[in-house]
């Protein structure tokens, strides 16, 4: 199955330019990837990662300088990703480690999901969030990589949308997993400085509104593939107290 997959693809590239042919192949790679992580969870790693590599991401073509990836390009990825995640179909221990191998610590795809965080909140796509929480606190949730998608997320909505700030009201209830991470996140981001007064009153607003939030990652048992160690849950009750002073 990998040998015709790459032969298929390969043909494509070379008898068709079009934009859509070439999405398809990135659906046809996740669902590729996803079995493998079902059917034989651990075994052939680097395989997977190439795969994602050239056929999601198309990262080797970019180091062969034979192409770039468009903003477009970008955005329809994102879209795909994004309409995966939220199809029927993969446990979701299956697609939180199809989600941890799309954005391993060690890559630099960080602004791409940056956006495709940010879309999911947009769309309240509970599917891409739940995948993002687990991700989190499996780098950990004060990890540079976490802090860093908390910043994206920030900037999103604070700064460049500030009128959508509404669409982060219902992640408590939507994602309460994801929201705890991000906010712990958010605490780290703010460690060394005052955080703006529409992020303090959102902030307000999830505590007071759901107070369990709190605790949610000392409750939430996350779901992982097989053989997979969850990494140890941080609340983010002592960043709230450093960044977020009453």
């Amino acid at each position: 199955m990998v040998k015709l997959f790459v032969v298929l693809y390969s043909n494509i590239k070379i008898f068709s330019l079009s934009p859509n042919i070439h999405m398809y192949y990135i659906k046809f790679c996740l669902l590729f990837v996803q079995e493998v992580l079902c059917c034989r969870p651990g075994k052939q790693v680097d395989l997977q990662m190439d795969l994602i590599s050239e056929f999601v991401f198309g990262e080797i073509e970019k180091r062969k300088k034979r192409s770039t990836t468009q903003a477009i390009q970008e955005l329809q990825l994102i879209e795909i990703m994004s309409d995966f995640f939220q199809s029927p179909g993969g446990s979701p221990a299956v697609r939180n480690a199809l989600f941890l191998s799309l954005f391993p610590a060690d890559s630099p795809r960080y602004k791409i999901l940056g956006n495709l965080v940010s879309l999911a909140i947009a769309t309240q796509n509970k599917a891409v969030l739940n995948a993002a929480g687990i991700w989190m606190q499996q780098l950990g949730s004060t990890s540079p990589q976490s802090v860093g998608l908390a910043r994206h997320v920030l900037n999103d909505y604070f700064v460049l949308t500030p009128r959508s700030i509404d669409k982060l009201k219902q992640l408590p209830v939507l994602t309460p997993h994801f929201t705890a991470n991000l906010l712990t996140a958010i605490g780290e981001v703010y460690e060394d400085k005052d955080p703006p007064t529409e992020l303090l009153r959102l902030v307000g607003e999830w505590i007071d509104e759901n107070p369990s939030l709190l605790l949610t990652p000392l409750t939430d048992n996350p779901a992982l593939p097989t053989g997979g160690i969850p990494m140890t849950p941080i609340t983010p009750i002592a960043g709230l107290f450093r960044s977020f002073p009453s």
